[in-house]
């Protein structure tokens, strides 16, 4: 749950904009790192769906749509998604991957492999996946241990942090390689 305090926290410290604003359905690619076809670590496309929100705000998050990005130095920084809320489309390299409140851990491990570290504490498990030297990380978490609730892409995300890493009790090297 620290994930979803942490993007909450966002959210509530810089307000969602334009929530009555009707956005189509988006495309997630989790292994190009993209939302709408804007890479994680890239400024927004001036097209892109939401491009003039977050053009306002450091943080978007339509109500109901079960998606929340956010932005730094005018790059798009992180994706947090909702799987029950979500209702978009996501993809792996192009190809459609399907996912849903109901797909397991099993299921994430067979469709993208093993992860750079799982976290399971208070009855929930996050898998942790580095990509490029550590520099994006993607984040399935399972609140309940059973179920994908939330997936998290981040541009230097949690693991990147040596003291997170000691935090989550990490003993792997890093970079990971």
């Amino acid at each position: 749950m620290r994930t979803i305090a942490v993007m909450g926290l966002l959210s509530f410290i810089f307000g969602c904009n334009h929530p009555e604003k009707a956005i189509p359905a988006v495309t997630i690619d989790l292994l190009n790192f993209s939302v709408a076809g804007n890479k994680v670590g890239k400024p927004v496309a001036a097209d892109s769906p939401f491009a003039s929100e977050l053009a306002d705000s450091s943080v978007y998050a339509p109500r109901g749509k079960g998606l929340e990005l956010g932005t730094n130095g005018g790059l798009l920084d992180r994706v947090f998604v909702t799987l029950g809320e979500f209702d978009g489309t996501f993809f792996a390299e192009g190809k459609p991957m399907e996912l849903h409140t109901a797909t397991s851990e099993q299921d994430i491990r067979e469709r993208i492999g093993d992860p750079y570290w799982t976290d399971r504490e208070d009855g929930e498990a996050i898998l942790f996946y580095e990509y490029q030297d550590g520099n994006v990380e993607v984040q399935y978490e399972f609140p309940d241990g059973m179920k994908l609730g939330y997936i998290t892409i981040s541009r230097a995300g949690v693991l990147a942090d040596p003291e997170q890493r000691k935090l989550y009790g990490v003993d792997k090297p890093w970079p990971p390689q």
